[in-house]
């Protein structure tokens, strides 16, 4: 059985990574968001319920026609996302990760989520790990995280 103060730091681990992976999924947002291509919907066909532009959307839409990755529908506006802003919302959040997982952690022995509960990362003599011992931790936390994610198989 394990120890219950074992237990508690295990729920504040937890508890800390899900801060920080809220953290970077609150910026990865916020960048894709600033990202996407607004149509708003003039008026829709009463007979179809399809969206009806004006010219100078359907101007503007199709100029950008090729470069269009994916659509939606909110409301009464139509969103695009195109292919340099995908890439750079993916930018963002391979930054972020960085940022939050591996590069403050090294500099300072925490992340944002570990400092509001109160944890460190401390290496084996008490010190604050390196750039590349964070980089291996966050390489086998994702590893940790397959079984989670694909239900199913081993962790490693």
């Amino acid at each position: 059985m394990l120890d219950p103060d074992l237990t508690n730091i295990l729920k504040r681990r937890v508890s800390a990574s899900l801060i920080d992976f809220g953290i970077v999924g609150l910026v990865t947002t916020i960048v894709w968001r600033t990202q996407l291509i607004a149509f708003p919907i003039s008026r829709t066909d009463p007979v179809t319920g399809r969206p009806i532009w004006d010219a100078a959307q359907i101007a503007r839409r199709d100029e950008i026609a090729a470069r269009l990755n994916t659509s939606f529908t909110w409301g009464n506006t139509e969103y695009a996302l195109d292919q340099s802003g995908l890439v750079l919302t993916a930018l963002c959040a391979l930054v972020m990760l960085a940022l939050v997982f591996i590069l403050v952690p090294a500099n300072t022995g925490w992340s944002p989520g570990k400092k509001l509960l109160g944890l460190a990362v401390i290496d084996a003599d008490g010190e604050n790990p390196s750039i590349g011992e964070h980089a291996k931790r966050s390489v086998v936390g994702v590893v940790d995280l397959l079984p989670v994610v694909i239900p199913g198989l081993a962790g490693w």
